[in-house]
């Protein structure tokens, strides 16, 4: 997915950041020329598609390119060919170059536009991270990049902040404090099975009073009934029970000897 320019409030990449541009091969010479008239400090290296795809081409010659910049612009006629010769790791650790104009017009302010400006890349899935800031920055510069980030994120994403669950702050090496959570309401479905359920509770048909009294003399007369069947077997047990005793008390005691 092609990255977005987002603008900040309070720039990241300052004089002592390191900045590489990626130029199309056939007016490398001439851009090259161009910025170092200009003589922009954060820029410490400027790149053909050509020498990129020579002597870049190992996976650890990219990787060190990588290491070696904080940022990277590139022309914008030369974007959709970086892929295959940057890799996805450029991809992964938010290093994929900024598009800027560099054939025609003013190209110190195109340079500083972006320098003042971070990246957005869309995801496909359901998270995705842009750099806001740096610990140096104090909270109130912070605060104003997070805001004015946050309003162009929402443009971008379909359905806007109706379809932003949270939003959170975090550092390379902290866990993320949220700051926005959109809480939403519970579905309209869930309250008609409630009264769904209810109305069937209320319609069951009501027992007449005559029925109930029948019903409990019934059940009355079942626990008597119950009860007597249990006191005549009660009553028949009790002479086998003391007959057995008698018996077991008059077996007598043997004692054998031998001589």
């Amino acid at each position: 997915m092609t990255p977005c320019r987002i603008p900040l409030r309070n720039p990241i990449y300052d004089e002592t950041k390191s900045v590489c541009v990626i130029t199309k091969t056939s007016t490398s010479a001439e851009v090259a020329e161009k910025l170092e008239e200009l003589s922009i400090p954060q820029i410490q290296e400027i790149i053909s598609v050509e020498k990129l795809s020579k002597e870049y081409k190992p996976y650890e010659a990219r990787r060190q390119l990588m290491s070696m910049h904080d940022l990277f612009l590139a022309d914008h006629r030369v974007l959709h060919s970086l892929p295959k010769h940057l890799g996805s790791k450029f991809f992964k650790t938010k290093k994929f170059p900024l598009p800027v104009v560099l054939a025609t017009g003013d190209i110190k302010a195109e340079i500083t536009k972006a320098l003042s400006s971070t990246m957005f890349t869309p995801a496909s899935g359901s998270t995705t991270s842009v750099k806001v800031g740096t610990t140096a920055m104090s909270a109130a510069q912070l605060a104003a990049n997070v805001e004015g980030v946050a309003t162009c994120i929402a443009k971008y994403i379909p359905g806007s902040w109706d379809n932003i669950q949270s939003l959170g702050i975090k550092t390379a090496e902290s866990l993320t404090l949220p700051i926005f959570n959109s809480l939403t309401a519970a579905p309209a479905a869930d309250s008609e099975e409630s009264k769904d359920e209810s109305m069937d509770v209320d319609d069951k048909p009501a027992v007449s009073a005559k029925e109930s009294k029948a019903k409990k003399s019934k059940s009355k007369a079942a626990a008597k009934d119950t009860e007597k069947k249990s006191k005549s077997l009660l009553s028949r047990e009790r002479p086998a029970k003391k007959s057995a005793k008698k018996s077991q008390a008059s077996k007598p005691v043997v004692a054998a000897t031998s001589a």
